[in-house]
Order: C-alpha cells, then structure tokens, then sequence
C-alpha cells in the first residue's frame, strides 16, 4: 500500500470516529486471528485425509457391476 493510500486510510478512520487500536489490542486481534486461521486449516487437512482415506476404500474395492441395459428383467411390472 502507497504512503498516501495509508494516509487515506487514517483521514477516513477518524472521520468515522473509529478508534485506532492500541499495540496490544493490535496484537492480540492479530494473534486471534492467526489462531482461527490455524484452526481452520487443521480442520481443512483433517476432512482432505478423510477424502484421501474414503478415496482409497473406493480404489480398492474395484470396479462395480455394470447393468446390460436391460431393466425389463430387474423388476416386475404389476398390471391392474
């Protein structure tokens, strides 16, 4: 971002009385973020190993039935 682009920035924050925040309050937003960024991405790696696992039960079981085509022979038709 350009030295006047933050600048903008602050001119904008305090005519719309936003408080500028504190190096603590800072730091400790930045700190929860990354905490629930890490969180998610472990949720992300958990279901990605889930799939990976899922996908290698479906490998391994091999290739299903194929129907012929003829589904006349599968069911019986109930006449009235």
């Amino acid at each position: 971002m350009s030295h006047n682009a933050k600048i903008k920035m602050e001119k904008v924050k305090q005519e719309m009385g936003a408080p500028e925040a504190t190096p603590s309050e800072s730091s400790q937003r930045s700190t929860q973020t990354f905490i629930k960024a890490h969180s998610m991405m472990m949720d992300m790696m958990n279901k990605m190993e889930e799939l990976k696992e899922g996908m290698e039960e479906l490998r391994q079981e091999g290739p299903r039935k194929k129907a012929d085509g003829n589904t006349e022979s599968s069911f019986s038709l109930i006449s009235k």
